[in-house]
């Protein structure tokens, strides 16, 4: 249990878990208030075919996919002051959790290129 010791220094505060809720929050505000900016500018009629960009097409799925894994994330592995208590999503879900941060890191390489 040295490990785990050594670990506890690590575990998720409360502070992080919340400004991980609130850019959960802001991810998904950002692709609803796409959607009705362009609803509201265009019209319903004329939505879709201004919404099927390169850009759009490439982000929303995978903004999507980060969204929820995040979203899982953040309802399973609470965090707690208990030091006996070890998080166990990260330890049983790790290629999940790099997926989703890849995803991230996928979004915001793209919005450097600015295509």
């Amino acid at each position: 249990t040295v490990g785990f010791r050594l670990r506890q220094e690590r575990t998720m505060w409360w502070k992080s878990y919340f400004v991980l809720w609130f850019c959960w929050c802001k991810s998904l505000t950002v692709q609803i208030l796409e959607i009705v900016m362009l609803s509201r500018q265009y019209g319903v009629r004329h939505l879709f075919a201004k919404w099927m960009t390169p850009w759009n097409v490439t982000i929303f799925p995978v903004e999507a996919f980060s969204l929820v894994s995040v979203l899982v994330f953040l309802v399973k592995s609470k965090p707690s002051d208990d030091p006996e208590v070890e998080p166990a999503f990260q330890q049983t879900h790790p290629v999940w959790l790099s997926f989703a941060c890849g995803a991230k890191w996928f979004e915001f390489l793209m919005s450097l290129l600015c295509i």
